[in-house]
């Protein structure tokens, strides 16, 4: 469920903006990402399920995780006594927007439909940016 502190809005050319530009850059970050959106594993299994050498792994993991895209959700000891972090997607949307503009989320809740609804509003024109769902 989506809550509208899971929506995360940040200016274009940003710190946080160019981290994600980094993290994301690479097509192989884009596969992993996608992978953990399945649900969390742990580096070595990502490795296996991807074909992705483990080093490749961890270096986009980092990645990843100095974005703020994905995060630890847990972690196992492994066979040999070593601490395995399981890594997720953070639940959250994130918006780059445009310098210069002022920005308003909304959200709210759909019974019918069971389902958040976000909207983004620009503050001087009043208009509606985006709607997420």
């Amino acid at each position: 469920m989506l809550e509208e502190e899971n929506v995360v809005v940040l200016e274009q050319g940003s710190v946080p903006a160019q981290k994600i530009a980094k993290a994301m850059a690479s097509p192989t970050a884009g596969d992993l990402f996608n992978t953990l959106s399945d649900g969390p594993l742990t580096a070595t299994a990502l490795a296996e399920r991807t074909g992705f050498p483990l080093t490749t792994v961890k270096y986009h993991l980092n990645n990843l995780l100095d974005a703020d895209l994905i995060e630890v959700v847990d972690s196992r000891w492994s066979e040999k006594g070593r601490e395995m972090k399981i890594y997720g997607v953070k639940d959250q949307v994130v918006v780059l927007a445009p310098r210069k503009r002022k920005y308003l989320l909304s959200s709210s809740w759909d019974d019918n439909m069971k389902l958040w609804s976000v909207k983004l509003w620009d503050v001087v024109t009043k208009s509606e940016v985006k709607s997420f769902v």
